[in-house]
């Protein structure tokens, strides 16, 4: 969940980020506000370690907002005291993140791991995953990728275009290189 550039964060013990890319689920249309946040929060749980403690659908708040990448969620994290700086809020917001590029993302957890994946091994795996359907499949993966025939070819052509700028940085990253 990418937090830079769209998170607004407020002057109280309450931190509000609004999260870009959030899944389009049916539960997001239940009517009972309760059952929704509750749903919510186990699902961010489960998947998302890092932000299990956030708020969902937080009273006096818009709750879903509509932004240039989608859907945004809008959470709460409560803290024990006013952070009273941007800064602060900017810093405890980043212990809940990993940075990636030019932006702040929350990587969920899969199977029974404790917590997520190295934002690098995640794409490593994306990437070798096509290398072998394109080396052992390459008309299965000539159709994948045909824009004209397959729901799957813009996000794919988009996940490869962004991995030529992630791969570097990612790689610096995980050797303790990255550049600030």
């Amino acid at each position: 969940m990418p937090q830079s550039g769209g998170a607004y964060l407020l002057l109280t013990p309450k931190l509000y980020a609004r999260t870009d890319g959030w899944p389009v689920v049916d539960q997001l249309r239940v009517p009972d506000v309760d059952a929704r946040r509750d749903w919510a929060q186990q699902y961010l749980r489960l998947h998302y370690p890092t932000l299990s403690d956030a708020v969902p659908f937080p009273d006096g708040e818009a709750w879903v907002r509509s932004g240039e990448r989608g859907l945004q969620l809008v959470l709460r994290l409560d803290l024990d005291t006013s952070l009273g700086s941007e800064d602060l809020r900017r810093q405890v917001l980043y212990t809940r993140t990993q940075r990636v590029g030019q932006g702040q993302f929350a990587f969920p957890r899969f199977g029974s791991q404790l917590s997520a994946p190295h934002p690098f091994v995640t794409l490593w795996a994306c990437l070798w995953s096509f290398s072998m359907l394109a080396r052992y499949e390459p008309v299965r993966w000539s159709r994948i990728l045909d824009v004209d025939r397959s729901l799957d070819a813009v996000a794919l052509e988009e996940v490869l275009d962004d991995a030529l700028e992630l791969v570097p940085w990612l790689l610096l990253d995980a050797l303790g290189f990255a550049p600030d």
